[in-house]
């Protein structure tokens, strides 16, 4: 069974860190911070790859970033992270606006893949949820 990991991208409120640390900290979750230069780094080495894994895919020069605070949970089987979620919002905590769970499917995307994906799926949901108020309306 895979250990629990939520990875973090641009947070910078240190008492929202604080209070995510803690909370994970009871619950046995590794909360891991992603730095841009990791953002070449498929998501499964993140959560779960050595150091020595990760280092062949470390940017050696900048390039595409993004400040988006963005969340992925790995480990999370069933309903647990739909608990967790409520959980956090319980706990005053919340998440990100842009968050996925990781899977067999995106574990070998790296982190800017996933951004650009959730991208898309925000925008075609926040498109459906304005025809779905027009038609309503009409």
């Amino acid at each position: 069974m895979l250990k629990k990991v939520i990875l973090l991208y641009n947070v910078e409120s240190p008492s929202y860190k604080k209070a995510l640390e803690d909370f994970c900290e009871g619950k046995e979750i590794n909360l891991r911070y992603v730095t841009a230069d990791e953002y070449d780094v498929p998501l499964g080495f993140l959560a779960y790859g050595k150091e020595e894994d990760r280092a062949e895919y470390i940017r050696k020069e900048k390039g595409r970033e993004f400040k988006d605070p963005m969340m992925v949970f790995s480990g999370f089987a069933g309903d647990s992270l739909f608990t967790l979620l409520k959980e956090l919002r319980a706990e005053g905590i919340g998440t990100t606006d842009l968050k996925a769970m990781m899977t067999e499917h995106n574990a070998v995307w790296d982190s800017l893949a996933l951004r650009d994906e959730l991208h898309k799926e925000h925008q075609y949901m926040k498109e459906m949820a304005a025809k779905a108020r027009s038609e309503h309306q009409g």
